[in-house]
């Protein structure tokens, strides 16, 4: 079975397996899912079988991350976390702890028509956190999980604070 890296990859590409995770993926990164709610700051939950996207909290922060990631049951169904310190920049954190699926990140900035699935995906809940924690603060350790961003200087590709 594919990892959710590879799924996504797949479904970003056109090539789209029929499996139980297509469907949430569709919604997930459709432009009637997650990326209307990039319009808004705050953090966002989306658990397997939900229908709608949760505004987690109204506030970008590193505590409203690690909350909304504790607050997911990441074995049972893919869930997905998303962090938007701006209207239309995110960085969105998905995938269950079972080993045939395991984690992804993806990097979404509306203004500069970006949007990337890590090259690198998290191995544990705590890196995931790491990374959301660092994005919202604006640091740029979460950059190296993207071949693309991976030494960027810190006033591009994303960095909250950017006008």
């Amino acid at each position: 079975m594919a990892s959710i890296f590879e799924r996504i990859l797949g479904f970003l590409s056109g090539a789209v397996p029929e499996d139980p995770l297509t469907k949430v993926l569709r919604q997930a990164i459709s432009d009637g899912g997650a990326r209307r709610e990039f319009e808004h700051v705050g953090v966002f939950v989306l658990a397997e079988g939900d229908e709608e996207w949760t505004r987690f909290s109204a506030q970008a922060t590193p505590e409203a991350a690690a909350a909304a990631i504790g607050s997911m049951d990441w074995e049972s169904g893919i869930h997905f976390v998303v962090a938007v310190p701006r209207p239309g920049l995110a960085l969105a954190f998905s995938g269950c702890l079972s080993p045939d699926d395991g984690f992804s990140v993806s990097f979404f900035d509306r203004e500069a028509g970006v949007e990337l699935v890590c090259d690198d995906p998290p191995a544990s809940l705590a890196e995931a956190t790491s990374d959301l924690s660092a994005f919202v603060r604006g640091e740029g350790s979460w950059k190296a999980r993207f071949r693309e961003l991976d030494g960027a200087p810190e006033q591009v590709a994303g960095q909250p604070g950017r006008a």
